[in-house]
């Protein structure tokens, strides 16, 4: 028998002024472990909020137990504190608790069995933090800066590559997926110290001193677990309803938790989410983690979307879910064609559409650009489209100077920041004089593999170039003679000339851009209006409402839409799930208008270029989209 009736739903309704589907209701009702899939722009964040708050009115519980509700980001347990307003307190208050899987695990599991091992709370649990800690401890000695220095050449996290080591017998070798790399053997003289060294547990002397990375809680939960089964009960006992939001990002060390806790218990576990809009999953994106009931609930209709933006959307959905929606807006979802020249004209088409349908007069109205990719690369990311409209965010500092170029630029430098400005330097230099690869411009990556085909050591001794001029930023050494020797160094090989002049050129008018600064939001002035068009990337946009949304097309080992471009035309296409979830939830952020900005040519492989035609566009059209052609 449900604990929640009708009229209890018809209050609910009445104090939120909110009208259920049939599929919302059957959710707040249900009263037995159950999943619930909802599709984008359902409410199941509204109806998870009406069914908290009609179940809070009813504790306490005769066995004076709680509610747990769980989810995978702090904005999205803010959102459900927003929504119940007032009457957050008693949700918020004991015996309940409301939070993130991560703030779960470490109060009630890690935390407690880290003050059992070590009689003391720990200080910090955040990774950055550990990692800082785990070198600076390093740093202390020779054995630690020998492994840090070797970790920087293969570019791994510090304790992935500690981890990774393995003493056999006459050296220590560098296990990566079952490839193995010598770092150390014995004829060296302090082999046995370094064997000492790591046998000696590093890892465990930072946890020891009261730091611990984000990932080390679920060890100390699995081990306490393990040590103190009894802690079971005791949990599953205080919560009488569990709740996990967002469930398709949950992944599989998660499930295991909660099945240990839970699985066999008379808790009630409600899992709340959509599979077509997994795209945190963590080891293997193509991979679902969340293996959903056949008998499972349905909340069906959207009420953000337009039926127009729903039935292209549908195309990606890796569920072969069909979207639907009542919604009476009838604009046409946009894409917008573009050649590399063109790209500065995106955002401002884009902001011509909105002024077009008023958008920009709707109250609370909300525009944002979003994409697969948010760092600066060498192929097509987010900044391709809008560092031309922000050019105040670019620090223009005129220096020959390479160290002060860096350090005049207010940027974070960290190792992969300026390693990325080292090697868009050499490709640059190599631009202006021509050097091809075949046809082609060079990528950092065709570079790399045909050095690693033709000329590894030299590959090596770049990778390593990088290294020394990182270290020179912070150092009295500088940083443009690595540089300059690297470039002599291709020149010798590939057989083209070293101008130092040419060089300091690229370096004096080389803008170093702060990633930080500025990056949320450029504004298009459209017949005298402002438009205000925010940025970020798709994770990040995930669960958010706009009037309008623009998907800009970013390069991840393939362009976005033309890898996926037969579903731009209303075919099936069985590959790619992982960027199709991500592309699906873009395109159902808008309300009111969705464009998609598309590559019209590019290359795809060495001399094979891809060029869209008519034909292409017209299939498009077909489908349900408007097309413009930048041309």
């Amino acid at each position: 028998m449900s604990l929640i009736t009708d009229s209890d739903i018809s209050n609910v309704e009445k104090k939120y002024s909110l009208f259920f589907d049939e599929g919302s209701k059957e959710f707040i009702k249900c009263n037995i472990n159950k999943d619930i899939k909802a599709c984008p722009g359902a409410g199941k964040t509204t109806s998870l909020v009406a069914k908290l708050d009609i179940l809070t009115s009813k504790m306490p519980f005769v066995d004076k137990s709680g509610i747990l509700v769980l989810t995978h980001t702090n904005i999205a347990i803010e959102e459900i504190k927003r929504k119940l307003g007032c009457n957050s307190g008693k949700l918020l208050g004991y015996p309940n608790h409301v939070g993130t899987f991560q703030s779960f695990v470490n109060k009630y599991l890690a935390i407690p069995f880290y003050v059992k091992c070590f009689e003391k709370k720990p200080i910090a649990i955040d990774s950055v933090i550990f990692e800082k800690k785990l070198t600076e401890f390093m740093k202390r000695s020779f054995e630690g800066k020998f492994l840090l220095q070797r970790c920087e050449e293969n570019l791994m996290s510090i304790e992935n590559f500690i981890n990774s080591l393995e003493v056999n017998g006459k050296k220590i070798e560098l296990n990566i997926n079952g490839r193995k790399k010598t770092i150390v053997n014995n004829s060296s003289s302090f082999y046995p110290r370094l064997v000492s060294y790591i046998e000696d547990d590093i890892i465990f002397k930072i946890w020891e001193n009261g730091y611990l990375k984000f990932s080390h809680c679920y060890d100390f939960a699995e081990e306490y677990l393990q040590s103190y089964p009894d802690i079971v009960n005791i949990i599953s006992a205080r919560f009488k309803y569990i709740f996990i939001d967002e469930t398709q990002d949950t992944d599989e060390r998660q499930f295991k938790l909660l099945d240990t806790l839970f699985g066999n218990s008379d808790s009630i576990v409600q899992k709340i989410g959509d599979n077509d809009q997994s795209i945190f999953n963590f080891e293997s994106k193509e991979i679902e983690t969340w293996d959903i009931g056949d008998d499972y609930i349905k909340i069906n209709n959207t009420k953000r979307l337009s039926q127009k933006i729903c039935k292209v959307a549908s195309d990606f959905s890796v569920t072969n879910y069909i979207l639907e929606s009542e919604s009476q807006i009838d604009i046409h979802p946009i894409i917008i064609v573009f050649e590399d020249d063109r790209i500065n004209e995106v955002l401002p088409v884009f902001a011509e559409k909105i002024k077009l349908y008023n958008l920009d007069l709707i109250d609370n109205s909300f525009f944002k650009a979003i994409g697969g990719i948010g760092q600066r690369k060498i192929k097509h990311t987010i900044p391709s489209y809008i560092d031309y409209h922000r050019k105040e965010s670019l620090e223009e500092v005129d220096e020959n100077n390479l160290k002060d170029k860096f350090l005049k630029s207010n940027c974070e430098l960290t190792p992969y920041f300026i390693n990325n400005i080292y090697w868009e330097i050499i490709l640059q230099y190599l631009d202006i004089l021509n050097v091809r690869n075949k046809v082609d411009k060079y990528t950092k990556n065709s570079l790399s593999n045909y050095l690693k085909i033709n000329q590894k050591k030299l590959l090596d001794q770049l990778k390593l170039n990088s290294i020394y001029m990182i270290d020179s930023i912070f150092s009295a050494s500088d940083p443009f003679l690595y540089l300059e020797k690297s470039i002599i160094d291709l020149a010798d090989f590939m057989e083209f000339s070293y101008d130092c002049s040419t060089l300091k050129s690229i370096i004096f008018n080389y803008k170093v851009v702060n990633p930080k600064k500025n990056s949320d939001k450029v504004t298009i002035n459209i017949d005298g209006s402002d438009i205000d068009i925010h940025i970020s990337t798709i994770h990040k946009s995930k669960g958010e409402t706009h009037t309008a949304t623009l998907v800009m097309e970013t390069y991840n080992r393939a362009y976005d839409f033309n890898q996926l471009l037969p579903l731009l035309k209303g075919k099936k296409l069985k590959k790619f799930s992982a960027k199709k979830k991500l592309l699906y939830v873009g395109m159902t952020r808008p309300t009111h208008l969705l464009c998609l900005a598309l590559h019209k040519s590019f290359l795809k492989s060495s001399g094979n270029r891809v060029t869209l035609n008519e034909s292409d566009f017209e299939q498009m059209r077909l489908n349900g989209f408007e097309v413009i052609v930048l041309d």
